[in-house]
């Protein structure tokens, strides 16, 4: 059986590491939107930017963890687990939990500078944001599980360029107007 977009065969050995080669480059939509959170958060905070939009470029694309995780079994993509309001709480509170005081532990500190609480709103947002594209998907997502089981849906492939494209330039856009605002004009 042929993997979708790479060509190769399912049982090659080289299948795992194509895999999660395609899969990162699938992410670029979710990547962009995070980074352009943490844009959008670095302009409101007068915080330091670059650091802010990988924090949110990072969490755009962590609940997507769980596709490594589905070549050991069954199929658990857009899991509630990943993919909704309790799932990118725990990740914005591991963060504020363990990151950050991590950070402090450590000489040089690699997380300094990098203000607590925006970050993890950051990392929360970032992260809820990917579960609510994904929810735009035939597939959908349980956004509320715990508090509700049902499963938001939309009409849009995972994969359609045009959805797509639509949020990346919107988020583009974002991250460019954020950045143009930050700086005084002539």
């Amino acid at each position: 059986m042929l993997c979708p977009g790479l060509g190769q065969r399912k049982d090659s050995t080289i299948y795992p590491a194509l895999r999660i080669w395609d899969a990162l480059l699938k992410r670029t939509t979710h990547l962009l939107t995070g980074a352009a959170i943490g844009s959008l958060m670095s302009l409101l905070l007068h915080q330091d930017t670059i650091s802010l939009m990988a924090i949110g470029a990072a969490f755009g694309v962590l609940p997507d963890i769980d596709i490594l995780l589905s070549g050991f079994g069954k199929r658990i993509h857009r899991s509630p687990a990943t993919h909704s309001l309790l799932a990118s709480s725990i990740m914005a509170l591991a963060w504020l939990l363990l990151v950050v005081p991590m950070g402090r532990s450590l000489d040089p500190n690699p997380f300094s500078g990098i203000p607590p609480l925006p970050s993890t709103v950051i990392a929360f947002l970032a992260s809820f944001l990917h579960s609510a594209e994904d929810s735009l998907s035939v597939y959908g997502c349980r956004l509320f599980y715990p508090v509700s089981r049902r499963v938001f849906k939309g009409p849009v492939r995972y994969d359609d360029w045009a959805a797509n494209g639509v949020l990346s330039f919107v988020a583009v856009a974002a991250i460019v107007a954020s950045q143009l605002g930050s700086r005084p004009l002539s």
